[in-house]
């Protein structure tokens, strides 16, 4: 799938100006159409390190509407998390109908980075793809739209994105030893990732890969690819195209009360 995907788009300065604004506008639209109908909105993002990731992630955030949005970094495990299923740090992050939740990383890193770096035994990331799959069934099955989006970069661009980095002392904080070792770890991750994909894109929940070597491009293809996904979910709710809500008055999920629910940004811990 990697090896096919068109990593050439890119976008002037003046077209991704203009896609942006028309994108910001039309995903906070539908952000509000989710909580009028009480749908649960989930965005998985995933990558290579310096893929743009967090810049992607940041356009986003600045769309939404922080009242009815979560964006939930994903550390490593704690103890008392390392204790219970896998799964379970991750149903407790899950939004209440009507809320969009980001996660900046993900259950994916089972099949990923444990399984590279060989920090579960095979049949655990081995069976973590079914479990996966039934996961993003039942939150579908309850009617969440699930976004889950990859950034692909060549080899080589991260080698050049990393060493860049590096030399500027106000970046350098970025690039971390496991970067490293995940880039030496290249051709590695790339099969955990191609398997990763054909395994876990199903018609509920399906990857989009997101070509990153044009940062403008990448960012782009994000709103756009949620901004689909999203309609697609609040057309099935309504049974037709969906309307555009009041950004003035927005309804509450839920309750239907305009109060802020808290902080839109869980730190990490």
């Amino acid at each position: 799938m990697l090896e096919a995907l068109d990593l050439t788009p890119k976008l002037s300065r003046k077209e991704y100006r203009a896609r942006l604004r028309t994108a910001r506008a039309e995903l906070r639209d539908l952000q509000y159409q989710l909580g009028d109908h009480h749908i649960p909105g989930i965005v998985v993002l995933e990558g290579w390190a310096a893929c743009g990731k967090g810049e992607c992630l940041a356009k986003l955030v600045d769309a939404l509407d922080p009242r009815w949005m979560r964006v939930h970094p994903i550390p490593p495990p704690l103890e008392h998390e390392r204790l219970r299923p896998f799964l379970w740090r991750f149903w407790i992050k899950t939004p209440a109908r009507g809320m969009v939740a980001l996660f900046d990383h993900s259950w994916y890193g089972r099949v990923l980075g444990d399984r590279v770096d060989a920090r579960v035994k095979k049949e655990e990331w081995d069976r973590a793809y079914q479990e996966i799959n039934h996961f993003e069934r039942w939150l579908a099955d309850d009617g969440a739209a699930i976004v889950k989006l990859w950034y692909h970069i060549t080899c080589k661009e991260q080698r050049r994105r990393m060493r860049r980095l590096e030399a500027d002392p106000t970046t350098a904080w970025k690039v971390t030893r496991d970067d490293w070792r995940e880039h030496r770890r290249y051709d590695d991750y790339v099969l955990a990732v191609e398997e990763m994909l054909e395994g876990t894109s199903t018609a509920e929940a399906p990857w989009t890969p997101v070509p990153a070597m044009d940062r403008r491009w990448s960012r782009i293809r994000t709103l756009e690819a949620v901004i689909e996904a999203l309609r697609r979910a609040v057309e099935a709710r309504s049974g037709g195209p969906s309307s555009l809500s009041s950004p003035s008055n927005p309804s509450s999920p839920g309750e239907g009360t305009a109060g802020a629910p808290g902080p839109a940004i869980e730190a990490t811990r």
